[in-house]
Parts: C-alpha cells; structure tokens; sequence
C-alpha cells in the first residue's frame, strides 16, 4: 500500500533499477588487465602477452614456433627465448655457424665435448652449413668428420672426383694412430673403409721393407702422398703389402681388415664404394708455406721424437724432408705430453740440455718460427741458432737482462728487437731477418706484439743448427713444441699464414 516495488534487469539495481552494477568491481580482469563496465558484462583489455575473457591465458608465444634450424622455443610473457642447436646463433637461430672446422670450435674456446656441431665451410659463402661430428679429444682434439652412407659417389684413384669436395670438404686422411682407432672406433670398418682414405701413391714400387706413415724417413714416407699434401699414418710396422702391383694414383684396398693395418695394391681394383668419411683435414695438416723449408721440427708428430722408455730424448727426427735430423749433444731433453697448452714438448730445462743438426747452408735471409713456454734462464739462453751465436742468428732468451726478455738477433746486435714476455707463457715466437732488417714478433691467445729492428747481414756457409742451448751451453731452459725454419725471407703474408696455423694447431 502506498508502495511499488522493482524487479530490475540484469545489470541495474536500485529503487527505480536507475543504477548500473559495477561489474569491474572487483576487477576480475587478471595480470593487470584493464576493466571496462557494461550493463551486466564487462571488457578486459589486456597487457601485451596474455589474452581471453579475464586476461588469464598467456598467449604461446611459442606457437608457431619461431626459432629456425632445429632452435627449441621457451615461452614468456609477450616473449620467447630459443635454445639454438648446431651452431647456429640469434634471436630465433637464424645466424647461421661462423667456424669453419671443428678444429675452429675448439680453438675459439666454443667446444662442449665431441659430439655432432653445425659448420660452415666456406664462412658465408654459396655452400650451406653441414652437420659433422667433432673428436674433441684425440691428439687434443679438433678432427672434423662427415659421414657420406650409401650417397657419394664411388671412385678408385685420386684423380676422380668424390662426393665430399661438392661440400668443400675431402676424403679423410689419417694423420697418426690414436686418430686412426678413433675413427674406426666411430664409423664401421666394413661400411665406412673398403680402400683406405686419403692416401695415393706416386711411384710404383715394393713397399713392404717400412712403415706407412709420412714420419718413417723411407720410401714410404717420400714416395706416398695425402691428398692434402699433409702428414700421413697407416702404420708403424712392415706387411707384405703394398708389393708393388699398383698404379699410380690409385686407391689402396683394405681387404676387410683395415683394423690391423693391412691393405692391398692391386693395380686400382679397388673402390671407396658409396660409403666414405668426409673432413675438413685442417687438424694436423702440416705447414701452409713450404719453399724455402730448410728444417721442421715438431712434437705433436710423435714419430718423429725418438725417445726411450723414460722419454728421454735420444733424436728429433727433421719433418721437411731434408734429413736435418737433431741429435743429442750435451744432456738429454725429455719428452712430456702436455707442457705446452696441454700438448707436448720438448723440456729444456736443465743444464746444457741441448740437440744439434749436421751442418748444412746458412742463408742471408731466414725466417725462423718457435712454438714455446718461457722459462727463466740463468743468463742468455738459445731457444735455437744456426751456426755462432754471436755472428750469426739466434733467438734467445735472458735470465737477467731484464728476466722476461727475448730477442732475435743477427751478429749478436739485438737493438730494436727484444720483446718482454710473461714467465710460464705459451707463445709462437716468428723472426725474419732480410739483409739488414729483422722482424721479431710474439703471438699468444691475447694477441701478437712485435718488433723491428736494423743490425748486419749474417754470413753464409754450412754450420750446424743448435736447439735448446748455445754452442757454449748458454741455456734457454724452454719447452719447445715446434720449430720451423726457412732459408729465406718470407713475405708477410706468408709469415701470419705460418703464425696462424702454428696458432691453430697449439690452441695458441
């Protein structure tokens, strides 16, 4: 009586229904969505990354998924982060892998153990990038291999054409022993190995009086070749081939038993088949200069260091092919595994611990490189010189003068050619001396510093190369690695060439 009542509509409320429900109070619009009111409804304008009536699903932004080359998407909040494989690298994976070789990987400090990488062999050029599997542990790791399985194109000598260069790659070559257990540890003998990768011959001959390998110092050595131009092992020991029935140029065939280092001429009946390894063979290649070698030496060729059970030293077989081998005069040196960044050396530190070639010719002009770790000598130490110490080239080291520096000097005139190094420092050490000018330059892992320098020419003649210490037992007490030596001057591009891959291959 006297009275009405109202039964309002959804939405409104009060006496006469005049007032609409705040449907956004509370706000039911979540994650900080913002609540716009309607009549008994209401909007959520979300926040970037979330979607749906109250802004409660976080939109995938993982779908569809936007990182590329094989990349693993994480979801955010209007974000995502892609976990890239294979080498490749951006945003969404789309930077596609720099290094060139496995041996590239691990030098730039990129290595997560063997395993399968992405590479690119040509760094950005018309060749796309391929999957390999990188040893990152024999011989300090740093092979390259790519399987070819039932794809490549068979072939019976050198001169044809194999699948493994339309990749910028070649056919494998084994450089050592440990290399050649690994590899077949890895790949089947009997599918991957039906000849024996990488290595032809040039002369037809009988071959079963040495060993296989490129260090033997025999006609083995000389008269076989890798497809590279590079070092070479098949085997230590002697067999009963190859017997001379071969053709030049032509595959070996390992007859199914290529785990015992067998293997047959057989006048190029033999065939890789489709089935073959591929690599980049920059691990222990050997040197990218070669004229003007006068003498090489280096102890990661294992072979070539003569030692006996204790691995004292007996000789340091020379690697140019010119039969300047080392021998001991003085004390011993020893042999050591992993003196030198966790490779070996030679350890010539102890008193008149020196080795010595026969003499042969001293040039004008020289170029002299030394793998390294400085060590503190007593007083001026020769890391090596060729002939006197004082009238002709050495490259030294002192103990006091001040006792971190070390020059490379032309009839005993150091003038503008000294550089300090740090005590316990791996270094490629490169001297040139052309006429009356010298370059002396060191390179680790933080770069290369360098020196110049004028002095007088040295003279030519035969004398004999030392290495270790001075003719007068003047001790360098280093470790030295590897030594390159050519009897002329190279030219700069030559020299960062030789720099690089003395680098490369001491992780330096």
């Amino acid at each position: 009586v006297d009275s009405f009542m109202c039964a309002c509509p959804a939405g409104y409320t009060g006496p006469t229904c005049g007032t609409n429900i705040d449907d956004c109070s509370p706000n039911p619009c979540l994650n900080g969505g913002t609540c716009t009111d309607g009549v008994d409804s209401f909007m959520c304008a979300c926040p970037a990354g979330y979607t749906g009536p109250t802004c409660g699903t976080n939109v995938d932004d993982c779908a569809p998924n936007p990182c590329l080359n094989g990349g693993t998407c994480t979801d955010g909040v209007d974000s995502f982060t892609c976990a890239c494989a294979g080498g490749y690298t951006g945003p969404t994976c789309s930077t596609a892998p720099s290094r060139r070789s496995c041996l590239e990987i691990l030098n730039a400090g990129e290595s997560t153990g063997s395993g399968t990488y992405m590479i690119d062999v040509d760094a950005g050029g018309p060749l796309a990038p391929i999957s390999v599997y990188c040893d990152m542990v024999t011989d300090g790791g740093g092979y390259t291999y790519h399987a070819l399985t039932g794809t490549g194109v068979s072939t019976t000598r050198r001169t044809e054409a194999n699948s493994c260069q339309a990749l910028g790659m070649d056919m494998v070559v084994l450089r050592s022993e440990a290399q050649y257990n690994a590899l077949i540890a890895e790949y089947p003998v009997q599918t991957y190995f039906r000849t024996v990768p990488g290595l032809y011959g040039t002369v037809r001959a009988n071959y079963t009086s040495c060993a296989m390998n490129s260090e033997s110092n025999s006609a083995c050595s000389t008269d076989w070749r890798a497809i590279d131009g590079g070092f070479w092992w098949l085997r230590n020991g002697r067999y009963s081939e190859p017997n001379g029935d071969y053709t030049v140029d032509c595959w070996l065939g390992t007859d199914g038993q290529f785990p015992h280092q067998r293997f047959n001429d057989g006048n190029c009946g033999y065939a890789t088949g489709t089935s073959y390894i591929c690599s980049t063979n920059d691990k222990g290649r050997g040197l990218p200069v070669t004229s003007g070698l006068a003498a090489h030496y280096s102890a990661r060729r294992t072979l070539s260091v003569v030692r006996d059970g204790s691995d004292v030293v007996s000789a340091w077989n020379d690697l140019s092919g010119n039969g300047r081998h080392l021998s001991v005069s003085g004390s011993a040196p020893v042999y050591a595994s992993g003196l030198i960044n966790g490779r070996p050396a030679l350890n010539f530190d102890g008193a008149a611990r020196r080795m010595v070639s026969p003499a042969f010719p001293i040039a004008s002009e020289v170029t002299v490189f030394a793998v390294v770790q400085w060590r503190t000598p007593e007083t001026w130490g020769a890391i090596a010189h060729h002939g006197s110490r004082d009238n002709d080239w050495s490259m030294e080291q002192s103990g006091f003068d001040p006792s971190t520096v070390t020059h490379f000097q032309s009839q005993n005139d150091n003038t503008g050619n000294e550089l300090t190094l740090t005590s316990g420092g791996n270094y490629v050490l490169a001297g040139r001396i052309a006429g009356t000018a010298r370059t002396f330059s060191a390179s680790d892992l933080s770069g290369t510093t360098s020196a110049t320098g004028s002095g007088v020419s040295i003279t030519p003649g035969s004398k004999v190369l030392y290495v270790g210490s001075s003719e007068i037992s003047e001790d360098s007490r280093a470790y030295i690695g590897e030594l390159v030596y050519f009897t002329r001057a190279l030219s700069d591009a030559e020299r960062d060439q030789v720099i690089a891959y003395l680098q490369s291959q001491w992780g330096l």
